[in-house]
C-alpha cells in the first residue's frame, strides 16, 4: 500500500484542478490581448481619419495660396482644370486626373467630382469625393489685367 502511494505522487501529469485553472489564465489572458488588440485598431483608425482631414486641408492651403499668388489663370474645357500663371516662377496646373485632383506633389484622392468656374476674377474649385462629402475654394489671383475681371 505505501509502495502504491508513492507511485501516485510521482506520476506525472496535471491534475483536473491544475488543468482548469491554466484554462482559466489562458482564457482571460486571450480576453485581455483581443481587447488591447481591438482598442489598437480603433485608435489607429481615428488617426488615419484625423490624418487624412489634416492632409486635405494642407492641399486646400496651398491651393489657395498659388490662386492668390498667381497674376493670371486659364480654366480647362471640361472645368477640371486650373492653370495659374506668375510672373516670377512658373506656371501651376491643377487637374483631375482618375480619382485625385493634385498638383506638385499635392494631391486629393477620392474625388468623383471637380468643378472648377470664376465669376468676376473669383476662382471657385469645388471638388465631390467618393463619400459625397465636398470640398471648396473661393479665392481671386493678383490681377494685372483689367481684362481678368470680366471672367
Amino acid at each position: 500500500m505505501l509502495n502504491l502511494l508513492r507511485r501516485e505522487r510521482n506520476d506525472a501529469g496535471f491534475t483536473l484542478v491544475e488543468l482548469l485553472m491554466s484554462m482559466a489564465i489562458f482564457g482571460l489572458a486571450s480576453l485581455l490581448i483581443m481587447g488591447l488588440w481591438g482598442t489598437a485598431n480603433r485608435v489607429k483608425h481615428q488617426s488615419d481619419e484625423s490624418s487624412s482631414f489634416v492632409y486635405e486641408s494642407v492641399v486646400l492651403d496651398e491651393l489657395l495660396s498659388n490662386i492668390r499668388e498667381a497674376n493670371d489663370f486659364e480654366i480647362g474645357e471640361n472645368g477640371d482644370q486650373l492653370s495659374l500663371y506668375y510672373m516670377d516662377r512658373d506656371p501651376i496646373v491643377w487637374e483631375t486626373s482618375g480619382q485625385s485632383f493634385s498638383s506638385r506633389g499635392y494631391e486629393i484622392e477620392d474625388v468623383t467630382g471637380t468643378e472648377i468656374s470664376a465669376v468676376s476674377g473669383m476662382i471657385t474649385v469645388k471638388l465631390t469625393q467618393h463619400d459625397g462629402e465636398e470640398l471648396q475654394v473661393r479665392a481671386a489671383p493678383r490681377l494685372l489685367r483689367p481684362s481678368l475681371v470680366d471672367r
